[in-house]
Order: C-alpha cells, then structure tokens, then sequence
C-alpha cells in the first residue's frame, strides 16, 4: 500500500507529468532497509514549488531505504520553523531571514527558537517580486504611501514568505494592511489560480511573491495582461537588510522582456532545517540522499537547481546539524 507521501506528492508530480522517474536507486542493503525510519516534512502549499521538491526527495530516500515511513505535510514558511522546533514536523523547508527572527525570537516569532538547525541551504535566489497590472495607475511603492492609494493587494496565503516579505517591505513606506484597507484597497489571501483569473478580470492591482525563477502563475498572467514590477528603493534597502534580507536585481530583459531596465528587489535563500534531535544518521541520510538525487530534484521544482553541496554547506542561517556536517566533511566539502 502506498503511503500517504506517496498519495499526496509523488502522485501528483508523476500524474501530472511534472518530473520523469527518478533514476533507479542502488538495492537497499539488507541491513539497512529503512526499517525504523519515521521521517515528516513540510514545504508550502500542496502542489507548489517546495512541495514537489520535497516529494521528490522522499521518493528517492525510500528508493533507497524501502522500509521507512514517509510523511508530506503542507506548510508555509512563516510557521515552519516553529512547527520543526515545537517537534510537528521533523524537517522543513524556510527561508534564512526568518530562520533568523526565529533563532533570535524577533517579529514574527514571538520567542526564541534554539534548537533549529540546518541541514543544507538551496543556495537560490528567492526575490520578492511586488508587481501590477499595466494598466492600473500605480506607478511605485512610495506613491501609493503618498497618495493613500486604493490598491487591491494579494500576497497569496497567509503567513507565507509571499505574505511576510511583503508586509517587511511596505512596512519601510509606512503601509500596513490596514492602510491599505482605510484608504479602500483590499488584501485578499487566495491561491495562485485564482490571481491569475482576478489579474485576468482586473480585480486585483497589485501582488507580491517570493520565489526563484519565474513562477508559472506569472507565465498565466503575462498571457492576457502586462505588468510592471515596482522597486524597492536604497533607504528602505537598508532597512530591510537589518532584518536579514539582501539586496538583488529583476534585470532588464526577464520574464519574456516584460522587463524594461533593472530593479531593485529584495531577496533571500532558502534552507532546509530541522531540529537538533534529528538523529545524526538520519540527518547524515537525508542530505546524502539529496546530494545525489539533487538533479532529479530540480526536475520537480527548477528552483532548487542551485543546490551545489560545496556552497550549500556554508554560512547557513543555522548551525549545521551534526550529521549534515559529518556527510560534507566526509565527502570533501567541509575541511
């Protein structure tokens, strides 16, 4: 019987024909089969990017450890971190600026998080990306302050990065949602599908997401309307790179050419975590696992192509586990 991993992510990815089979694994060793493996993770929402990565890790962890027992939750990755710390969840995808606040118990986390630790980073480039539809009369970040502008705003769920960062940004202007919503605009928490038929529909402005690469939700939209991306500017740069963020660049020319000159965005990477009662032998399988499954990974989400284990391994928003750090040491990639 397939387990519920199986149910949830492999189905989907293979259904859909979202990623090829995975390359078959080495035969399980008879003494080390999986048989005691209880293994839970948690990306974003079912059937996003994070999600199907981490479904295609897990089909090729029990490729190789045939026995174990295999969990996909949905998640996000505000809640991530406390769900791994608090012991819900075993290990998790989350991006380092909160992992941060979390370690050091600031906004949003309301204490500190001290048993996180890092098994590896992606080593992406996961901008936000706030932008709005062409033809609707919002110019920059900084006129819609100035102007009390009627914006109708989606971040997509809520307490995901799409959600924080953005808040993290417009909170540098002097908005907040409520704003927003005084000045008569709206904050609507909906799933990708639906911003597509509302940008489609012009019943939303403006969205702000955060990601590698370029969304498929944004290759939707861009086939009925245009849009333009609005920068984050230097002084709010600054501020914003106080709470963990970095600096980075829509370039001219991205996104089929919707781009017409750079712009400032801001950006972060991501990690996948765990907590420091991770046993070291498992921590030591899953990053091995990946490390040589990485490839295949990234046919299931192209955002986590950047996995390179001689730079995944280093200046990580959290300590390394133990075990992560025995496989990169024993591989060559920590000295």
């Amino acid at each position: 019987m397939m387990n519920r991993m199986k149910q949830r992510g492999l189905a989907l990815l293979l259904c859909l024909g979202l990623i090829s089979p995975l390359a078959p694994a080495l035969s399980a060793r008879a003494a080390d089969d999986g048989s005691g493996i209880s293994l839970s993770l948690s990306g974003g929402p079912m059937g996003g990017g994070a999600s199907m990565a981490l479904a295609a890790f897990m089909k090729a962890f029990m490729d190789q450890y045939p026995k174990a027992v295999c969990d996909l939750l949905p998640g996000n990755g505000t809640a991530n971190p406390v769900r791994v710390a608090t012991g819900k969840v075993q290990v998790a995808h989350a991006q380092g600026a909160l992992l941060t606040a979390a370690k050091e118990g600031r906004e949003p986390y309301k204490q500190k998080y001290s048993n996180l630790r890092s098994l590896f980073k992606i080593n992406d480039d996961c901008r936000l990306l706030l932008f709005v539809r062409d033809d609707a009369p919002i110019t920059s970040l900084k006129g819609i302050a100035e102007q009390k502008q009627a914006v109708r705003f989606s971040p997509a769920t809520r307490g995901s990065t799409n959600d924080m960062f953005s808040r993290w940004v417009l909170e540098t202007y002097g908005i907040d949602y409520d704003k927003l919503q005084e000045w008569g605009g709206v904050v609507t928490y909906i799933t990708f599908d639906a911003m597509v038929d509302a940008m489609k529909d012009n019943q939303l402005d403006m969205i702000g997401w955060n990601g590698p690469g370029f969304p498929s939700f944004l290759r939707q939209i861009l086939l009925t309307k245009k849009v333009r991306f609005l920068p984050v500017g230097p002084e709010e740069m600054e501020i914003l790179k106080k709470r963990g963020l970095r600096a980075s660049v829509i370039k001219a020319g991205e996104f089929e050419g919707v781009v017409t000159e750079d712009v400032p965005c801001v950006t972060d990477v991501t990690e996948i975590i765990c907590s420091e009662d991770l046993p070291e032998d498992l921590a030591y399988k899953i990053v091995k696992i990946w490390t040589e499954h990485s490839k295949d990974i990234a046919l299931a989400n192209p955002g986590y192509g950047t996995y390179d284990p001689a730079i995944s391994c280093l200046n990580t928003a959290l300590p390394l586990h133990p075990g992560a750090e025995r496989y990169y040491r024993e591989a060559g990639y920590l000295k």
